[in-house]
């Protein structure tokens, strides 16, 4: 899978999820291991919400999906100004788990 994420210092993050390969996704799980260089004693665990507010249940191979986070400071568990790194997990149909980070810059909304 690919991922391209947009975190804003209001809390926001847009996530758009591509899935690359040729089996489904079927779970994810995003969260936040890294802020402004300091690793997390613990990550914080992200609800992801899809665009229209409905729950992730699978992205098909090859396409892509549009996925929301309203608060990545996890209740203000969370403190950055610059940037977070984000880990996100995939689990898919065949069983496999993947798991990618990414580093990116807070942008002002």
């Amino acid at each position: 899978f690919m991922a391209t994420i947009v975190a804003y210092d209001t809390g926001r993050v847009e996530v758009t999820l591509k899935n690359v390969g040729t089996v489904d996704i079927t779970s994810l799980e995003v969260r936040i291991i890294v802020a402004d260089g300091s690793k997390l004693a613990t990550p914080v665990e992200l609800t992801v919400k899809l665009a229209d507010g409905s729950d992730f249940e699978k992205l098909s191979a090859g396409e892509e999906t549009q996925l929301i986070i309203d608060d990545w400071t996890g209740g203000s568990a969370v403190s950055a100004k610059n940037m977070l790194t984000f880990e996100i997990v995939c689990g898919f149909a065949n069983g496999k788990t993947v798991s990618h980070t990414y580093a990116v810059p807070i942008q002002t909304s």
